[in-house]
């Protein structure tokens, strides 16, 4: 009896690993890289022509780009996906990867400078030195003007123009 498990044990090596993967475990992989390719079109055609895909998947991205939502836009997902499965989507994955990073920090920055904005807003000439620090080729009349517009417009409740206006200079600043 031991002798018959043994056989159909030998039987069984010459097998491939991708045989033995389970109908299951391709499906999710495809879900994968069909996850990967819907990212993938946050991306500029420049950008996906830097991963090395083939012409044929940048022409699958630049059509599906024209379509709308309907059932010939998942068809060419589909497709897609099925390209990108017979190359190396790490490259993809990696500028994926980069892309959402830079949007984190430009985020972050965002915010940094919309708590800049407010503070000066609120505490006037207490918080200009900390700004001159931080952005030294500041115009300290120009934000000083800013500033005080900034805060008449906000004890008059109105539109915030120079609020705006303020942010974008310091965004300037900023490079």
């Amino acid at each position: 009896m031991q002798d018959n498990y043994l056989e159909n044990e030998e039987d069984y090596s010459d097998f491939d690993e991708d045989e033995l993967v389970s109908k299951s475990q391709k499906k999710r992989d495809m879900h994968a890289l069909q996850a990967l390719a819907e990212q993938a079109l946050r991306l500029s055609d420049e950008k996906l022509a830097e991963t090395g895909l083939d012409g044929k998947t940048l022409a699958a991205f630049k059509d599906i780009r024209k379509m709308k939502a309907s059932g010939a836009r998942k068809r060419q997902l589909k497709y897609i996906t099925k390209l990108i499965s017979h190359e190396d989507s790490s490259i993809l994955e990696n500028l994926l990867q980069q892309a959402d990073e830079k949007k984190q920090h430009e985020n972050h920055l965002f915010h940094q400078l919309e708590n800049l904005r407010e503070r000066l807003i609120e505490e006037g000439d207490h918080c200009l030195p900390e700004v001159l620090d931080l952005y030294p080729a500041a115009d300290r009349q120009h934000l000083r003007t800013l500033i005080r517009q900034a805060q008449k417009e906000k004890a008059a409740e109105k539109p915030p123009a120079a609020s705006r206006k303020l942010f974008k200079y310091l965004r300037t600043l900023s490079g």
